[in-house]
């Protein structure tokens, strides 16, 4: 930890000050016709991808030289920012060079900014969606400014190039204040796995259809120079978007809100349907659903370790790909036919997305319904130092059904938990376990001769993913013991795995919740719970001496200790497991 936050700050403010900076420039373009509009979408991707590619190329050629990218970064925005003559119409070319400009600087410190940010134990993807939130209210106030002034006014000229020399020296700064990154460990397993590739096409094709939406809008009347009445939906729409991807923020779950956004798209669709052309409603809920998907998109987990660079291109460029596609298809369409045509194609999309990521818009729904009874606190070494990209056995206390829950909305990475079948089995939550959470069913009882599930858990270590077991092996049942003795499950997954990471939690107030065994079983015999709070220490990731494995017995215990010393850094008293007898036997599993 100790990473100060002052080079974090500066660095994300010269990112969300370069993507002002093409915004001003946007606004210069207010005078053009509106069927321009496609067109400067068309550039600006263009400008965008360029840039990233441009600076992907440096990296590999010379890549200990990002101050020096950026500072490349900085002659091409300047350039495309001060065309030098004296009504100041920024050009095509101009914001072409302006957009390469801007993300050539933005690649020179995109692994330094996350890196960084890892390092003091913040999420990236909370933070991603926070700034795109003061990106849409920065430059919606500076649309406005643009949009209620007279169009002789525009913006002057050292308005763009103070910008683009503002970003600069905040970047300056950061590199002043923390010269070296903190050093990441490298990652052993490449990019891309099923769940990485996933959310890298569905981040893609939602940006793409948000893209769109303004184009849909102009088709029915919108122009680019609306008036106050047109566009406070549009403003307020995207603002109200984006805040749920950053309040209910989870890396593996960020996908998850696509199908949202493209239920809430229909919803607009259908109402530009009914009425045969756009109104408030229809303008609101589109600017809502752009919003959503946009910072969703912006937020999602990117792969991992030196594999980013690719696929941040592939996800930067797919987008405008997706609309000049749609755009040139369009084109020749009337406003009716293409309304249509929007309204079917994005319902293709949402019942789509739907399926193909239903195990993350379950996840992420339970989420938000559970916001209201649950207050989660979590600390702890583990939250920042999660291992990244390498089999993890994620191991805990078990006190109520809720247990998986309450630790997916800390931890971020997608784990996979081990259930028992008597929460497994109950109906519909079956289905749900089976087919959306893809969670392991553990049989009830001890002393079986054979262990499918060990087998499914071991495959996923196999292949590098993290699982979740409860090695009590049952829910607790008691008062006391807070935790019985560790089942034989866990030693024989870690000596099949020996280079398994093992991350032990404590979850806290669980025992007396409606989900727990307090008082009866179960959701029976209590009132739901409203706020409880429920605090959860993530302790430091480890791998266990492989002399240790050789002793299941002492394994089990070393590990039942390492939950226990969790409860120290909620500040509970921290128990003994119990000793370790060389004759004990499996009997007193």
């Amino acid at each position: 930890m100790g990473q100060p936050t002052a080079p974090i700050i500066a660095h994300q403010s010269a990112a969300l000050i370069r993507r002002l900076a093409m915004l001003l420039a946007i606004i210069h373009l207010i005078g053009k016709p509106p069927e321009y509009a496609n067109t400067y979408i068309i550039i600006l991707g263009a400008g965008l991808v360029a840039g990233r590619g441009l600076g992907m190329l440096w990296l590999r050629l010379l890549p200990q030289t990002p101050g020096l990218m950026a500072c490349a970064g900085l002659i091409f925005t300047l350039v495309g920012g001060c065309p030098g003559n004296s009504s100041f119409a920024i050009r095509e070319l101009h914001l072409f060079m302006l957009a390469l400009g801007c993300e050539l600087g933005n690649t020179a410190i995109d692994n330094r900014r996350r890196n960084m940010i890892r390092a003091i134990g913040w999420s990236y993807s909370t933070t991603a969606a926070w700034t795109f939130i003061a990106e849409l209210i920065l430059g919606l106030s500076l649309s406005l400014s643009g949009l209620t002034s007279t169009l002789e006014w525009a913006l002057p000229g050292w308005h763009l190039a103070a910008a683009v020399v503002l970003g600069f020296m905040a970047d300056a700064i950061g590199f002043l204040w923390a010269p070296a990154e903190p050093h990441m460990a490298p990652n052993a397993i490449p990019w891309p796995d099923s769940d990485e590739a996933r959310s890298l096409v569905w981040s893609a094709l939602a940006a793409g259809l948000a893209l769109t939406s303004k184009m849909t809008l102009s088709h029915q009347g919108v122009s680019l120079q609306p008036a106050w009445t047109e566009l406070w939906p549009v403003a307020v729409g995207l603002v109200l978007g984006a805040l749920p991807a950053a309040i209910f923020s989870a890396p593996p779950r960020q996908q998850g809100w696509f199908p949202l956004a493209g239920m809430i798209a229909i919803c607009g669709l259908g109402i530009m349907l009914v009425k045969g052309e756009s109104c408030w409603g229809s303008r609101m809920l589109l600017a809502i659903a752009s919003g959503l998907a946009l910072a969703a998109a912006r937020s999602t987990a990117l792969p991992r370790g030196n594999a980013r660079r690719g696929p941040r291109l592939l996800r930067l460029a797919a987008p405008f790909a997706i609309a000049t596609l749609i755009i040139l298809l369009f084109k020749p369409l009337d406003a009716s036919t293409m309304l249509i045509t929007c309204v079917v194609g994005m319902t293709v999309f949402t019942l789509a997305s739907i399926w193909f990521l239903r195990q993350s818009f379950v996840e992420l729904m339970v989420q938000v319904g559970l916001t209201p009874m649950y207050r989660i606190e979590a600390v702890g070494p583990g939250l920042s130092r999660f291992p990244d990209g390498e089999p993890v056995l994620l191991i805990a206390n078990h006190t109520a059904y809720a247990d998986p829950f309450w630790l997916g909305s800390v931890i971020r990475h997608r784990f996979y938990p081990m259930m028992t079948s008597t929460f497994y089995d109950l109906p519909f939550v079956s289905f749900m376990m089976r087919r959306v959470v893809g969670a392991i069913r553990v049989p009830a009882g001890s002393h079986r001769k054979d262990a499918p599930e060990l087998k499914e858990a071991s495959a996923l270590l196999a292949s590098g993913k993290c699982v979740l077991i409860f090695p009590e092996a049952t829910l607790r049942r008691v008062p006391e013991p807070v935790m019985r003795r560790f089942g034989r499950g866990i030693a024989l997954l870690l000596a099949e795995h020996p280079n398994a990471w093992v991350v032990p939690a404590w979850i806290e107030g669980g025992w007396g919740s409606y989900f727990s065994n307090f008082n009866g079983p179960p959701m029976t015999g209590k009132p739901i719970d409203f706020w409880r709070t429920i605090r959860i220490g993530i302790g430091e990731p480890r791998k266990i001496d492989p002399a240790l494995l050789a002793n299941h017995l002492k394994t089990r215990a070393a590990l039942q200790q390492a939950v226990y010393d969790c409860r120290g850094l909620l500040g509970l008293d921290i128990p003994l497991a119990p000793p370790v007898v060389e004759s004990q036997s499996d009997s007193a599993d």
